[in-house]
């Protein structure tokens, strides 16, 4: 009899192990540095994130999911086997890899009015297939979409910039800059230039038909 319990216990706690892990054998895995602002909106630091989109037979974002990865910075080498030097060099940005991912834990919660979902990563395997564009995948997320942009309009009393085709004073200038305007950060070049992009209000991300450079002490976050 007491044989029976036990056996009976271990098959339904495997039971419960089985649906609680959950295998997606397509979709991509998306690394980001948060960036984060304290109270007077100039002192910021970078928190490391994952998502994983889960892709279905149609080749379209099925569900998105925040997920936890326990030790954090020590797989970006491992997960992303082609991971820019400038992802880690200046803690901000994306990155992106196709794989195959066993999560446990999945929750789901709603933001504006769509399913969200988070879970624990158990493991992760890169794969060579490829994977839709970052801009669909961020349009897939919602009101999630773009959480690692640094966004920027140009300090008061300043006026009306052109974006420089070098990040060079004397560079050629390109698109003007109105003192509103909201900008995205690429990527960083150096202490005193950045690469940005317009921000499209409308769809909530860069244009990249307008990118540029332009001196960071000209400008404001307004994360």
């Amino acid at each position: 009899m007491l044989r029976i319990f036990i056996a009976s216990v271990f098959c339904m706690l495997w039971s419960l192990n089985g649906i609680a892990s959950q295998t997606f054998h397509q979709g991509v895995l998306q690394a980001y540095w948060l960036p984060v602002f304290n109270d007077d909106g100039i002192k910021k630091t970078a928190q490391l994130k994952y998502r994983y989109f889960v892709i279905n037979n149609a080749g379209k974002v099925e569900k998105t999911i925040n997920v936890n990865i326990n030790i954090g910075e020590r797989q970006l080498e491992k997960y992303f086997p082609r991971l820019p030097s400038t992802f880690k060099q200046f803690s901000e940005g994306h990155t992106e890899q196709s794989g195959q991912i066993t999560i446990d834990t999945l929750k789901k919660q709603t933001e504006c009015d769509r399913p969200l979902f988070s879970a624990n990563a158990m493991s992760f395997s890169p794969i060579s297939t490829p994977s839709p564009s970052v801009d669909t995948l961020e349009r897939a997320a919602g009101c999630e979409s773009w959480p690692w942009a640094e966004t920027f309009i140009l300090k008061e009393g300043v006026k009306d910039l052109h974006l420089k085709s070098q990040p060079d004073d004397g560079a050629k200038n390109l698109q003007v800059i109105k003192s509103a305007q909201p900008l995205i950060k690429m990527k960083t070049v150096n202490e005193k230039w950045i690469r940005v992009a317009i921000l499209d209000e409308k769809n909530g991300g860069p244009v990249q038909k307008t990118e540029g450079y332009i001196r960071l002490n000209e400008l404001q976050p307004i994360n």
